[in-house]
């Protein structure tokens, strides 16, 4: 028995609105060094094989962002217990 395959094409078509939308990023992948996060280094002077000086740092240094950053995070670390304070007390007053 002979299988004839004449003009046995295809075409699909497929709709963009009824498939879901697939992210693939690194950790989906799950590629090495997928989730660690690189430190920014703030420092004004660097050693390396010669002198480096970073303009950028040195103008957050002196407009005062690198402290503006480092209390944000000191605040932002106080927010869950200020949450939790603001529920025991809203729990005694309103009941």
């Amino acid at each position: 028995m002979k299988l004839l395959r004449k003009n046995l094409t295809a075409f699909f078509y497929m709709n963009q609105e009824m498939m879901p939308i697939q992210i693939v990023n690194a950790k989906i992948l799950n590629l090495p060094y997928a989730t660690s996060v690189v430190q920014k280094d703030l420092s004004i002077i660097k050693f390396r094989s010669g002198e480096v000086v970073s303009l950028g740092n040195l103008f957050n240094i002196l407009k005062g962002t690198n402290k503006r950053e480092r209390q944000l995070k000191k605040y932002q670390q106080k927010i869950p217990y200020l949450k939790k304070l603001k529920n025991i007390l809203q729990k005694l007053f309103y009941y």
